[in-house]
C-alpha cells in the first residue's frame, strides 16, 4: 500500500516540482516518479549513479555533523533543490494517505534520489541544447551575417522553400520575369536570399512586401510566411492565374531569433518577395502597434470597404476577415474579386478572401460606420452549418444560415465609432460552403465623433 501511494505521490511531487522550477527557472523533477517505481533500490544504490554524500552545512547535517540523513547530490544540484523536492514528496504523500506521517524512508530515499539525478540530466540536457542553439545562431551570422538595412529579398525559381536564415543556392538576384524553365515540377531548385539574423536588442520592422511572381504553364504555387500573419498564398491551377504583382503594406515585428519564420515556399513558380522596413532597439518595435501587412496603404480612409470571404467545408470551422485586414482560417487572398451570383460551392477545396480598403483607423481619429450592405450564397443542403455573421464592435448585428434561406441580400444601419486598436471588433465570418460579401460605409472622425 505504502509503495504504491508513494507512486502517486513521486508523481504528483513531479508535477508541483516542475511548477516551482519554472517559476525558479529551475529543471522539473520528472525522474521522481520513475525512482518510485525502481523504489526497490537502497539509498546506496541510487548514489551509484553518480550522486554524492555532501558533509558540511547541507540539508541533513547540523554544523557539519550528520543527523542521519543520505544526502544525494550530484555536481551542480543546489541544496534548495533538494529541499524542495523531499518536502513537495513528503507533504504530497501526507495529503494522499490523509495522515499526517512520513512515507517509508526506504522507499522515500528512493524517490528523492532519482529526481535529484533527473535534475542533474535537465541541467545538462539544457545546456547543450542552449550550445547547439547558440552554435547554429554563430555559424548563421558568421556565413550570412546581420541584417543590416532593406529590402530583404527572398526568391525561388523551379521548386524550393526559402528560408531568411539560409543562404540561397545562387549568389545573385534571379529573374523571375517570366515563368521557371523546365517545364516540369521536377525543375531544379535555383533560390537566392540576403539571409541574415536581426542584431541582438534590436527588432526589424516589416512595413512592406512587394511579391512578384510568374506561375508554370499548367500548374504553381506560391506561399510567402511572416510572423503573427497568417501565410499569403496563391495557386495557378485554382485561381487560373499565371502571373501575381502585388503590394502589401502593414507593420509586422521580425524580432530577434524569429528570423526562420520567414519563408518563401514555391513549386514550379519563378517568384520575389521583398520585405522593407527599418531595423529600430526592440524596446521600440515592442512599443509599436503591428498592423497585419494587406492590399493597399493599410490605412482606413472613409471610403466604403469591400470584404468577401469564400468558405469550403473546413469542418465547419470559421473563415473570418477583419476590418484591419486579418485573415482567419483563409487559404488564399485573392487580387481580384471572388463574388459570382451562381457559385459552385461543393467544388471548393480552400477558402479564399479578397478587400479592397480594409486598414486601421488613423491615430488619435475614429472610424464612424453607419451602413453595412451585405449578400451571400448559402449551401441549402447544410442547413444550419451553412451561415453567415456581420459583427460590428464586437456585437453580432447579422446572424443567419441556409436553413432561413440560401440567398442572403440585405443591409443593416446604425451609428457605431471604431476607435484605434478595435478594428478586429468588426468583421464578417462564413462557414461552410457560404460566399459572402459586405460593404462597410463610414467616415473617418475625431474621437468625439465629429467629422475630420
Amino acid at each position: 500500500m505504502a509503495r504504491a501511494v508513494l507512486v502517486l505521490v513521486a508523481g504528483l511531487a513531479v508535477g508541483l516540482a516542475a511548477g516551482w522550477a519554472l517559476f525558479a527557472d529551475r529543471p522539473s523533477y520528472r525522474g521522481a516518479a520513475q525512482g518510485a517505481r525502481d523504489a526497490g533500490q537502497s539509498p546506496g544504490s541510487v548514489a551509484a549513479g553518480g550522486a554524492t554524500e555532501t558533509p558540511g552545512d547541507a540539508p541533513g547535517t547540523e554544523g557539519g555533523e550528520s543527523t542521519g540523513r543520505t544526502i544525494l547530490r550530484p555536481a551542480g544540484t543546489t541544496p534548495s533543490e533538494e529541499q524542495w523536492i523531499r518536502g513537495t514528496v513528503r507533504d504530497s504523500y501526507r495529503e494522499a494517505v490523509k495522515e499526517h506521517r512520513d512515507p517509508p524512508e526506504d522507499l522515500f530515499e528512493a524517490a528523492v534520489g532519482e529526481a535529484v539525478r533527473e535534475t542533474a540530466r535537465q541541467r545538462e540536457s539544457n545546456a547543450t541544447r542552449l550550445g547547439q542553439s547558440l552554435a547554429w545562431r554563430e555559424r548563421v551570422r558568421a556565413e550570412a551575417g546581420e541584417i543590416s538595412g532593406s529590402p530583404l529579398v527572398l526568391q525561388v525559381s523551379g521548386r524550393g522553400n526559402v528560408v531568411l536564415t539560409r543562404r540561397g543556392t545562387d549568389a545573385e538576384p534571379l529573374d523571375v520575369s517570366g515563368p521557371p524553365p523546365g517545364g516540369s515540377e521536377r525543375a531544379s531548385e535555383r533560390t537566392y536570399v540576403t539571409a541574415g539574423l536581426v542584431p541582438p536588442g534590436r527588432t526589424f520592422l516589416i512595413e512592406r512586401a512587394v511579391v512578384r511572381a510568374c506561375f508554370g504553364a499548367d500548374y504553381g504555387r506560391l506561399r510567402v510566411s511572416l510572423p503573427d500573419m497568417e501565410d499569403l498564398q496563391w495557386d495557378r491551377r485554382e485561381r487560373g492565374i499565371d502571373k501575381v504583382d502585388t503590394e502589401l503594406k502593414g507593420l509586422v515585428r521580425l524580432r530577434h531569433g524569429r528570423e526562420s519564420e520567414v519563408r518563401l515556399n514555391g513549386t514550379m513558380v519563378a517568384a520575389s518577395v521583398e520585405l522593407h522596413g527599418r531595423l529600430v532597439p526592440a524596446a521600440e518595435g515592442e512599443e509599436t502597434p503591428p498592423r497585419p501587412l494587406v492590399m493597399g496603404d493599410g490605412w482606413l480612409t472613409g471610403e466604403p470597404v469591400l470584404i468577401q470571404v469564400l468558405a469550403d467545408h473546413g469542418g465547419g470551422n470559421d473563415r473570418t476577415v477583419y476590418l484591419s485586414g486579418k485573415l482567419y482560417r483563409i487559404d488564399s487572398l485573392e487580387p481580384e474579386t471572388i463574388w459570382t451570383e451562381t457559385p459552385r460551392l461543393r467544388d471548393r477545396r480552400d477558402s479564399l478572401a479578397h478587400y479592397r480598403g480594409c486598414g486601421r483607423v488613423p491615430a488619435g481619429k475614429a472610424y464612424r460606420i453607419t451602413r453595412v450592405e451585405y449578400r451571400a450564397r448559402l449551401d441549402p443542403e447544410k442547413s444550419t452549418h451553412s451561415g453567415l455573421v456581420i459583427r460590428i464592435a464586437g456585437k453580432e448585428v447579422v446572424k443567419t444560415n441556409a436553413s432561413e434561406g440560401a440567398v442572403v441580400n440585405d443591409a443593416w444601419n446604425g451609428d457605431v465609432l471604431i476607435l484605434p486598436g478595435g478594428e478586429e471588433g468588426v468583421s464578417i465570418t462564413c462557414s461552410m460552403y457560404g460566399l459572402a460579401e459586405m460593404v462597410i460605409h463610414g467616415d473617418i472622425v475625431d474621437q468625439s465623433g465629429e467629422r475630420k
